[in-house]
């Protein structure tokens, strides 16, 4: 659905992204938002046990922001599990990688979860909907 800029008047392609033709931010849903919810879609991420609740509460139930940002953290939280589990086999599988080079994967891997769980963290409190490829269309399906 395309959006217009309120400052130039240019129809966008994305209204999450910024204005091509003057760089202003699209704040129109963020300015919608309460505080609590981007407060409710930011703690969803820290595991899937908030998620869950708030996909539960009759509060939340009508909210489409605060669902999404739920099953997105549920559905990344099982993603993430499955890929740790593949991994751990995998290293254990191949005992003649030496240590060095298995823990430079398994560090490279958890500080890749740390920085993409900040952004989606961060782009979330300020109520921005940041969709992950595959599970954010699956998500957005659902909420």
């Amino acid at each position: 659905m395309p959006a217009t800029c309120s400052n130039c008047g240019i129809e966008q392609i994305d209204s999450n992204l910024p204005c091509l033709l003057c760089g202003r931010s699209n704040d129109a849903i963020a300015s919608r938002l309460s505080g609590s919810d981007r407060f409710a879609a930011a703690f969803a991420y820290f595991t899937f046990i908030p998620a869950a609740i708030f996909l539960l509460l009759s509060r939340f139930k009508a909210n489409r922001f605060v669902r999404f940002h739920s099953f997105q953290s549920i559905f990344l939280f099982v993603v993430a599990s499955v890929l740790a589990a593949i991994l751990r086999v995998a290293l254990a599988a191949f005992l003649f990688i030496p240590f060095l080079i298995a823990a430079l994967i398994v560090t490279i891997s958890c500080l890749g979860c740390f920085v993409l769980w900040m952004v989606l963290l961060v782009k979330a409190f300020q109520g921005r909907k940041f969709k992950l490829p595959w599970i954010g269309d699956f998500a957005e399906e659902q909420a």
